[in-house]
């Protein structure tokens, strides 16, 4: 081609054949790639992907129960995760959920927010972990100190 023009959205990246920028200077969310390629004669071809641009951590906060509570011998462990995912992106959150360094779950989808949790043959003084993971390998994790009876 003649001409090529790479546009973030409307933010020109390059004027160059190969494209290569930092998504770190971008927002979170929605994106729309355009690839714009003009011959000599002035005939133009316009090529779009959209995808998602995902620079930060899943938030996570851990609602219930709270910190040094003693619990009974089944609970339920409740938790807010990334506000801004909704849809298929809340859904591809996944959680994993120990006591004490041992899996409850190992694979979650965080979208439902909850988990019932027996207490088994643990006793005493535990601690909670979560570990959200978002679709680019980013991490949150939060723990919870409780005491199970």
């Amino acid at each position: 081609p003649s001409s090529v023009e790479w546009k973030l959205g409307n933010d020109l990246l390059s004027s160059q054949d190969v494209l290569s920028f930092d998504t770190a200077t971008y927002s979170d969310g929605n994106n729309t790639l355009t690839l714009t390629a003009t011959d000599e004669s002035g005939n133009s071809s316009v090529k779009t992907k959209s995808f998602y641009i995902d620079n930060e951590a899943p938030s996570l906060e851990i609602t219930s129960p709270m910190m040094n509570a003693a619990l009974g011998s089944s609970y339920v462990l409740t938790w807010a995760f990334d506000s801004s995912a909704t849809g298929e992106r809340a859904n591809l959150l996944s959680c994993e959920i120990k006591e004490n360094e041992n899996y409850i779950n190992s694979n979650i989808q965080c979208a439902l927010g909850q988990i019932s949790v027996s207490t088994g043959n643990l006793t005493g003084p535990v601690t909670l972990k979560i570990t959200a993971t978002d679709p680019a390998g980013r991490k949150t994790v939060k723990t919870l100190d409780v005491i199970y009876p």
